[in-house]
């Protein structure tokens, strides 16, 4: 915190209680920034896991229906139907694996962190520590927290993004599957 000094020009010549109500007041804001950046963090989480239960879920419908397919492969005269099937399922199958592994990556615990650190609170009131010193010490560690927290955040999209393009293509490849299994029954 600065102190108003008339003696040193570069001293502010702010009362000190002003400053203590602007460093609160960004203390305030940046606490609100800090706040938003942790709802940012639960949202993806949350859309995270739904996309991987989804993903199990599908995993679980193509691959069933891989078992009623082999069951009929003895039905389907052309061999070339056979092999595209074949392809197409397995296409399908290493899309949403590699969406799997993805949504898992952005799901994965990272070093999120936290601001007050509990340790300095302990310290603070230990030590008598006077509320604009504690303030102005959490001004000067939010900035840093919330620039990684924001990193660690991006990071999830990133690998989130990926998660959702290669689920996308596994849903191209079982419509396409499906609709080659059909033909192969008609013709």
């Amino acid at each position: 915190m600065v102190s108003s000094s008339n003696n040193d020009p570069e001293k502010s010549d702010v009362p000190d209680e002003k400053i203590f109500q602007r460093d609160k007041l960004l203390f305030n804001l940046m606490l609100h920034v800090y706040e938003e950046e942790n709802h940012r963090n639960d949202k993806i989480e949350s859309k995270v896991g739904s996309m991987i239960a989804v993903l199990g879920v599908m995993l679980t419908i193509l691959t069933s229906f891989f078992g009623f397919l082999l069951s009929n492969f003895i039905n389907i005269k052309e061999v070339i139907f056979v092999i595209v099937l074949l392809f197409i399922f397995l296409c399908a199958v290493g899309s949403y694996l590699y969406s799997v592994n993805m949504f898992i990556k952005a799901y994965s615990f990272n070093d999120f962190e936290e601001v007050p650190n509990h340790n300095y609170l302990l310290d603070a009131a230990v030590n008598n520590v006077p509320e604009h010193n504690i303030i102005a010490e959490l001004i000067a560690t939010f900035k840093q927290t919330i620039d990684n927290n924001c990193n660690v955040i991006n990071n999830r999209i990133n690998h989130a993004k990926k998660g959702f393009i290669y689920f996308k293509n596994g849903i191209i490849f079982t419509v396409i599957l499906v609709i080659f299994f059909i033909l192969s029954l008609i013709i």
